[in-house]
Formats: C-alpha cells, sequence, structure tokens
C-alpha cells in the first residue's frame, strides 16, 4: 500500500493508498502530539454512488523516534447508516 505522509509540529495528513488515487484513496487529516497522531475521514454525499468509497474512517497511531515508520489503529466505515459495514485494520508503515 502506497501512504503519502506529511506532517508539521502540530498537524498530519495521511493519504492511504495512493495508488487509487483520486477515487479510492483516503485522505486523513488529523493532530500530531509528539510522535503520536490522529486523523480522521469523511467522504461528501455522494458515498453510495461508488462500490469503494468509504463514509467516514479514522486512524490513529504512533511515529517511531526518526519518523520514518508508524503503527496504526484505522477504523473504517461504508454503506449506509442502517446497513453499515466496519472494518479495523492495524498498520505498520515505513519507508522503502
Amino acid at each position: 500500500m502506497l501512504w503519502a505522509v506529511t506532517y508539521t509540529d502540530e498537524s498530519v495528513s495521511l493519504d492511504e493508498d495512493m495508488a487509487n488515487w483520486p477515487t479510492d484513496d483516503l485522505q486523513y487529516s488529523g493532530t500530531l502530539r509528539g510522535r503520536g497522531f490522529t486523523a480522521t475521514y469523511k467522504t461528501s454525499g455522494d458515498y453510495l454512488a461508488w462500490v469503494c468509497q468509504f463514509r467516514e474512517a479514522s486512524i490513529s497511531g504512533t511515529f517511531s523516534d526518526d519518523f520514518t515508520s508508524f503503527e496504526a489503529q484505522e477504523s473504517l466505515i461504508w454503506g449506509p447508516p442502517e446497513n453499515e459495514t466496519r472494518v479495523e485494520r492495524r498498520w505498520h508503515v515505513s519507508r522503502p
């Protein structure tokens, strides 16, 4: 999975699955406190028009000391609220 990660002292942006941009990638934005981060993704109202479009998602984790890798827990939700599907994933991502 190809990720793009950018950060400042207090914010983080993570773009998951860059190979599927612009339709199926997840563009997270959130906060960075030290090495820990929390970020969310929320799609537009037309999420049901796309088979792989998540309705919302969140990710939280910790970067390594040198910020070349991170470990995270991700929660994904798709489908209408009355019939949604939830998926939990764990990640270990490192720079090539």
